[in-house]
């Protein structure tokens, strides 16, 4: 690490720190509900879904930076999530079994998002040069992430109850947003050129669409 990047790093270790949480916690959470409340033999139906929503948030994806900044389209990310889960906590108290369904989906459209974007956002702050000696550091979040993740599922569920986890992964997922305001304010970021990047976009349905004939 290098004199100056240390606060940088940091940031965005944080950010990939509370997304990979919320990532790990939606994913564990919406498993434990929708087997509690679905049962197992409908497995085979929610991963035919989560194949079909993992496609469809991609071209979601395409089509929202084609036009916007990788911050807005982060926002527009998480702020959908955390608009979902609320609504869905309050539904699983009467519907439980549509409701872990439809929480189920959403922890995979987190997880496809998160994934999708984390890489893009980031490379706007860092050349070639810092990208190969600090993505390491920042990708350990994810390690961090996922054991503060567990431990959170394995000591708070059965006090709170698993449901009430999903207010600890809005409030991650805030934090997210939080961190994201911070690094947009602090460090320079690269230029984003939509004009190439809306080039890219048109090239890649094109491609899907001649797939289809």
């Amino acid at each position: 690490i290098k004199r100056g990047e240390g606060k940088k790093l940091f940031f965005f270790l944080l950010l990939y720190f509370f997304l990979m949480m919320s990532v790990d916690m939606g994913s564990g959470v919406s498993m434990s509900l929708f087997l509690s409340f679905a049962g197992s033999s409908k497995l085979p139906l929610i991963f035919l879904m989560a194949a079909i929503l993992n496609f469809c948030v991609v071209i979601i994806y395409m089509f929202l930076t084609s036009s916007r900044g990788n911050k807005t389209v982060f926002y527009l990310l998480l702020g959908f999530a955390v608009a979902m889960i609320f609504p869905i906590r309050i539904l699983l108290s009467s519907h439980p079994g549509p409701a872990s369904f439809l929480l189920y989906i959403l922890s995979e459209f987190i997880r496809a998002s998160i994934d999708l974007h984390f890489s893009v956002f980031i490379a706007e702050y860092f050349d070639t040069m810092q990208s190969k000696r600090l993505f390491p550091i920042i990708y350990t979040g994810s390690r961090i992430g996922g054991m503060t993740a567990g431990l959170i599922l394995t000591f708070c569920a059965p006090v709170i109850g698993s449901q009430n986890i999903l207010f600890i992964l809005m409030l991650s997922l805030v934090l997210s947003c939080i961190v994201i305001r911070i690094i947009s304010k602090n460090f320079v970021c690269q230029a984003f050129d939509f004009e190439e990047h809306s080039r890219e976009t048109s090239e890649f349905f094109k491609h899907i669409k001649s797939g289809f004939r």
